[in-house]
């Protein structure tokens, strides 16, 4: 594999590597807004589901409070009517209370029975009777609680045909001697069901039920109504679960009254709820599964099934009470969502059992627009990719091989096949290294004359350089000469420097301490006009001297060519001294006090340059200034800094 080669595909891997990374920040905005969608949507289809599973407790919890109101109807009417029995009139049912015989194995068994009611307009009305024979021979009290259970068959027909789902409503006395029952039924089947020889073995078979036993004393102190757990009907009616309550009279247990509902019943109610997500039950409080909806009870079923029967794989290892633990949301627990709700005035649970999965996959349907936008940004970059690569890179690459080759000297024969916005610049490739042979050539030919003309031009400066090297041996010699000439005079002017110097420090040095204090003592403006006087004179004859000294010092300093300038020099001073006597500065419009005090203040320092600076910006400010910075810039271009000095320290100058 050639270099050219491996080098292109390096570069496609990085353009590939490009491309690639481009899209992963998007991918990821779009995957965290879908994520966000679905964690939103979930929370809201839970909530959703809560309110459903909060409408399905709100029923249950209608229908247990109309058990409750049947039942505690049935207790208030029995009491009710012992209470008032000696007032009452004997029930018209005794004149349908007989003895009949059932036959069974081995015999026949002596019962109470009503059913000659069922001859007579009354047989909607009249329930069934099972007990002693020997009550038809009994006393006025057994007669008083025969008559009360009688009197409440019209009670227990009304609910029953308002509410359907009631099996059975029934009365059991507490001397264990009779059962009363409604709707009727043929008292073949209740006898048989007990399996029983005698009628004391069958009633001990009924009086031995849960939802009789809960109602006595022993078990039932307090009072109070209760719910049994669910049972198969020895009738043969189903499983199903009774409500029932004790029934007191003047302080005795008299018995109990109590309803029957099929748990088919129940399931139906789950069932009317035609939005389920997941499994939902009713649950007692020992674990018994009262109502499944997925999984209904039939005639059939001979048991009542738990939570272990029903429960999920995952949920098997979760105890009852965690899961049965009531919550105003969805649990997440073991990979399922949980709500459990407790059933008021009923030892039951609405439970709930969502898998997880489930939820998925009813929510994933509303992330197909996320997943179409992913699918098209995928697409869209596979396009753009292939377009980028057949209009672009390609040609680019070819570009790069044709200049390459066109670098070496191996032009080609032709440009390859690009696309048409591409071959513009192939052209101008191939133009300009064209012209840069064409110009490689001509400057070669030129190169040649050139070295030729180099050539003659060398051999005649080689002449010239021998004639050259006699003249400067003579120049040498006489440079020689004025170097030593030169050093005698550099010698001379040195002295006279340092001479001049000395000069001028002892001179300068008193008179500029005598110039200072007559400039400050006259600013006194408590000085008499003698002393006044006598200040200006030592000031004028300072001056005086100083100049004189400048000038000396300047003569002594000239070189010949200097001479000129010292010249217009002086000619600059006379013109700035007459123009200063020319001078009236009592017509002039003065500065400010702190803009004169910052102008003495420079020129005391010899700051000429900063002086006609701050001068000029005041004739700016004012054009009133002028002639009076017009004397300052005469004075400073002339370099008179003592007359400068004395003009800004004038007394005729006031703030």
């Amino acid at each position: 594999m050639s270099e050219s080669t491996a080098r292109r595909e390096r570069l496609a891997r990085y353009y590939n590597r490009l491309i690639a990374w481009s899209a992963v920040p998007l991918s990821i905005v779009i995957a965290v807004l879908a994520a966000q969608q679905f964690f939103k949507q979930r929370e809201t289809e839970l909530g959703r589901l809560h309110n459903i599973a909060t409408e399905q407790r709100v029923m249950l919890n209608a229908f247990v409070r109309i058990a409750n109101l049947h039942v505690g109807a049935m207790r208030r009417q029995a009491e009710d009517y012992l209470a008032t029995a000696s007032g009452r009139h004997p029930s018209e049912w005794r004149t349908w209370l007989v003895s009949s015989q059932i036959e069974i194995a081995g015999g026949n068994l002596a019962t109470l029975s009503l059913d000659p009611a069922q001859r007579t307009s009354f047989k909607d009305l009249t329930g069934t009777i099972m007990g002693r024979a020997e009550l038809l021979r009994g006393t006025g009290a057994r007669w008083t609680e025969l008559d009360m259970a009688f009197s409440l068959f019209p009670l227990q027909r009304s609910a029953h045909a308002v509410t359907p789902f009631f099996r059975w409503s029934y009365y059991f006395s507490g001397k264990e001697d009779f059962v009363t029952a409604f709707p009727w039924q043929d008292n073949t089947v209740n006898v048989k069901s007990a399996n029983a020889a005698t009628m004391e073995g069958v009633l001990a078979y009924w009086f031995g039920f849960d939802v009789y036993r809960l109602a006595t004393p022993e078990r039932n102190a307090d009072g109070r109504s209760y719910w049994t757990e669910a049972y198969l009907d020895t009738a043969g009616a189903g499983l199903m679960v009774s409500h029932a309550a004790p029934v007191y009279w003047q302080g005795r247990y008299v018995g109990m009254v109590g309803t029957d509902v099929l748990l088919g019943f129940l399931t139906e109610l789950l069932q009317a709820v035609t939005e389920r997500w997941g499994p939902v039950w009713i649950v007692n409080e020992t674990g018994q599964v009262l109502a499944d909806p997925d999984h209904p009870y039939t005639a059939a079923d001979q048991r009542v099934r738990t939570l272990a029967d029903i429960l999920p794989e995952s949920l098997q290892s979760v105890p009852a009470d965690q899961l049965l633990q009531p919550s105003g949301e969805f649990r997440r627990i073991a990979g399922q969502y949980v709500h459990a709700q407790r059933i008021k005035s009923a030892p039951w649970y609405l439970l709930h059992a969502i898998p997880s999965t489930a939820i998925t996959a009813r929510l994933l349907p509303r992330l197909y627009p996320a997943l179409i936008m992913l699918a098209g940004l995928a697409l869209t970059l596979v396009a753009i990719h292939t377009l980028l690569r057949w209009r672009f890179v390609k040609p680019a690459l070819a570009l790069v091989d044709y200049l390459r080759d066109e670098a070496a000297g191996r032009p080609p024969p032709a440009a390859p096949a690009v696309p048409a916005p591409w071959q513009p610049w192939f052209d101008v490739v191939t133009t300009t290294f064209r012209d840069n042979r064409d110009y490689l050539r001509t400057i070669e030919t030129l190169n040649a004359d050139l070295e030729r003309r180099v050539e003659e031009r060398t051999e005649q400066l080689q002449n010239a350089n021998r004639e050259l090297r006699l003249e400067m041996e003579v120049r040498q010699r006489v440079q020689d000469a004025l170097h030593a000439a030169k050093a005698e005079v550099d010698h001379a002017n040195r002295a006279k420097s340092a001479f001049m110097a000395n000069v001028s420090h002892e001179l300068r040095t008193p008179l500029n301490s005598i110039l200072g204090y007559a400039q400050i003592l006259l600013r006194d403006a408590g000085l008499t006009a003698k002393q006044r006087a006598g200040l200006e004179t030592v000031r004028e004859s300072g001056e005086h001297l100083s100049a004189l000294i400048n000038e000396l010092l300047d003569l002594s300093t000239l070189e010949a060519p200097d001479v000129e300038a010292f010249v217009a020099r002086r000619t600059a001073q006379a013109a700035a001294d007459e123009a200063a006597s020319a001078f009236a500065l009592d017509q002039c419009v003065l500065p400010p006090a702190t803009e004169i005090a910052a102008l003495r203040d420079l020129a005391q320092r010899g700051d000429l340059k900063n002086l006609l600076a701050r001068a000029e910006r005041l004739e700016q400010s004012d054009a009133g200034y002028r002639p009076f910075v017009e004397q300052l810039r005469i004075l400073a271009r002339s370099f008179q800094v003592n007359q400068v000095v004395r003009l800004l320290s004038d007394p005729r100058i006031r703030p």
